[in-house]
């Protein structure tokens, strides 16, 4: 094959794939930074209007903390939030209701067995199980929006999913039901109770065990610094027997000189110095106390 035959072919190989459909069809990629699709907006949801037809006196005192909720906005999962009233309840509109009627029917349950509830301002309700608090929860499932497209690493819009879940939650553990292949969650309410008392009871026993662990550090730390201001005081009183014992040699070596002079009358100044010399020492020298030893150190 000639040079010339082959720039020929070369052209005509270009030209056919320049002149191909697949080519001209593909549109340029979407940028990463431009505005994704549209989501839906929220709804403004006037829960007096809801609860007409609800009587709140005939419900469990914590659920009247709704009357005084004007107007709620649904979030971007399309759920009302009610933790301004102090309650984990996140439902959409239209379980409203039967969200309300659940956890209702949780603190009934909750009442009926004896179980205290807690109740703070600012704080989610909980139930004391086991003398251990339990926050209670009643919110709705979410599925993701497959239409809605988003940009990568940013979380898809959800929907209702027209399913309650009613969760116990101590910690970073739970336990919960949820409505499940026709089986709603009303009619779970002992598994959920029985459950909670398993999760109470094994948080109680994780507390117990880290509180007999700081006892048991508090008691060593205890010993330790005993240990330690026992050396520091033992320190102390060597060095103030050394003390007392270089007083004492003094004070004899100052007698024994003023005696090589010729005698010492017990009415001279030298030897009522020499009585004090000694009579400090002797109030300095931890031996001549006696020593006390506590039970802890026998």
């Amino acid at each position: 094959m000639t040079k010339t035959e082959f720039e020929r072919r070369a052209a005509e190989m270009k030209a056919r794939n320049l002149s191909a459909p697949r080519f001209r069809n593909i549109s340029p990629p979407r940028s990463i930074f431009a505005p994704p699709m549209a989501t839906p907006s929220p709804a403004t949801v006037y829960v007096r209007d809801f609860l007409r037809e609800v009587d709140i006196k005939r419900l469990s005192p914590p659920l009247a903390a709704i009357r005084r909720l004007g107007k709620l906005e649904t979030d971007r999962d399309g759920l009302l939030d009610f933790t301004p009233a102090g309650l984990q309840l996140s439902v959409s509109p239209d379980l409203l209701l039967r969200g309300i009627n659940a956890y209702d029917a949780v603190l009934r349950a909750v009442s009926a067995r004896g179980w205290p509830l807690e109740i703070r301002e600012g704080v989610v309700l909980r139930i004391m199980i086991c003398g251990e608090p339990l926050e209670l929860a009643v919110t709705e499932k979410t599925d993701p929006i497959a239409e809605v497209k988003v940009r990568p690493g940013e979380r898809r819009p959800r929907r209702p999913a027209g399913a309650l879940v009613v969760s116990l939650t101590a910690g970073y553990r739970k336990v919960m039901i949820s409505d499940k292949r026709g089986t709603q969650i009303e009619s779970k309410l002992p598994e959920l109770f029985e459950k909670a008392e398993a999760l109470a009871a094994e948080v109680y026993t994780g507390h117990e065990r880290i509180a007999a662990i700081q006892r048991r550090d508090e008691i060593e730390w205890s010993r330790r610094r005993e240990l330690e201001a026992r050396v520091e005081q033992l320190d102390r009183n060597v060095a103030a027997w050394r003390r007392a014992e270089r007083i004492r040699a003094y004070a004899r070596a100052v007698a024994n000189r003023m005696e090589d002079d010729g005698p010492v009358t017990p009415e001279s100044d030298t030897a009522k110095w020499v009585a004090w010399a000694r009579s400090y020492a002797d109030s300095i020298d931890p031996t001549c106390r006696p020593i006390t030893i506590s039970p802890r150190e026998i």
